[in-house]
């Protein structure tokens, strides 16, 4: 099921083996079901005790107890608990689903699960990971274009844990075609930022994290040679959005994908002709929801900006939603601080 299109095309019309483990063994081709009760199997006879797991897609529904149905479950992995160790201490591991070991998908992850064994049943938290076990690094070059008033980005970003699977199994499913659009937009091509190249190495890999390789032309600098100085902003599709809370008011928790940090290193080029004036102060926002931290400096040849963006939760409570707001507002601000070139004498 998480074959590419191209995989799919390759492979052999098969069909899927019977639902007992010599068939799969056989066939050596599973659902995802089916092999996580083949991994139970090789867990029980190793001497752990494995547990079968079923939860929800929380992006879609929350498993709710009191529902005594099993209608509700559109998602299975397997607990382990291994001998000697704390009884509430369990491995939770999603086979066949292109993460590690003990990691889950971030749509089941900071929710809850049903586990049942013969003596019982009991609800389980499927606590989600910590932000750093989630991030994103990106490496940005930007350069201007005196004669033409615009400004060439070379960027790069390798994504580890939760951060970019989704957009790496829509990238993985789709036609070359969509691909490309995909890309694009990914890269950021919209309105005055043009694409020149937008491709995502290794992801015939599962394993691998989302990487992508961007390059392109911003060609609404409002730069020219006749200024005495220049200010630039350097926020755009190579900083990962800060989400935005509208309503100012709230009656529900605020539930994010997973917690995540983002880390940004941007080098800037000051244009012919142009030195860089005083750089800006640094920023550091602490909150119990993230943290953010922007630091500019002056290099020989411009600017040197690095940028480390945290959401720290998974969840925070309607309650607690006008701080919240308020830490994010202050990033996108800080976000927006630009850096300031001035001729040179």
């Amino acid at each position: 099921s998480l074959l590419t299109v191209e995989e799919k095309e390759a492979s052999e019309d098969v069909k899927d083996p019977k639902f007992n483990a010599k068939a799969v063994l056989e066939s050596r081709r599973a659902i995802g079901r089916q092999l996580d009760y083949l991994y139970y199997g090789f867990a029980k006879l190793l001497r752990a005790e494995p547990y079968i797991v079923l939860t929800t897609d929380r992006t879609d529904h929350f498993f709710n107890p009191s529902l005594l149905s099993q209608s509700q479950f559109d998602y299975s992995l397997v607990a382990v608990h291994l001998p000697g160790e704390a009884q509430d201490k369990f491995a939770f591991v999603d086979t066949g689903s292109g993460v590690s070991y003990g990691e889950l998908p971030w749509w089941i992850s900071g929710s809850r699960g049903f586990m049942a064994d013969a003596k019982g049943a009991k609800v389980v938290v499927l606590r989600a990971p910590d932000s750093g076990q989630n991030a994103s690094e990106t490496k940005t070059k930007i350069s201007f274009n005196l004669e033409e008033g615009t400004a060439s980005v070379r960027w790069s970003r390798a994504d580890s844990g939760q951060a970019g699977r989704s957009d790496r199994m829509d990238l993985r499913g789709q036609s070359p075609e969509e691909r490309v659009k995909t890309l694009e937009k990914l890269c950021g091509s919209r309105g005055s930022f043009e694409i020149t190249r937008a491709e995502a190495p290794g992801l015939e890999d599962l394993y691998q994290g989302l990487h992508l390789a961007c390059e392109g032309t911003l060609t609404d600098t409002n730069f020219t040679s006749d200024l005495g100085r220049y200010s630039f902003r350097f926020d755009g599709a190579w900083e990962e959005g800060v989400p935005e809370l509208t309503s100012p008011t709230r009656v529900h928790p605020v539930i994010f994908s997973f917690p995540h940090v983002d880390k940004n290193v941007i080098e800037i080029d000051a244009p012919a002709g142009f030195v860089v004036a005083n750089p800006p102060p640094s920023t550091k926002l602490d909150s119990a929801y993230g943290h953010y931290v922007l630091s500019i400096s002056a290099t020989p040849s411009g600017y040197h900006v690095e940028r480390t963006f945290s959401i720290d939760t998974v969840g925070v409570a309607a309650a607690e939603y006008d701080p919240l707001r308020k830490f994010l507002s202050e990033v996108r601000q800080a976000d927006r601080m630009p850096v300031e070139f001035r001729k040179a004498e």
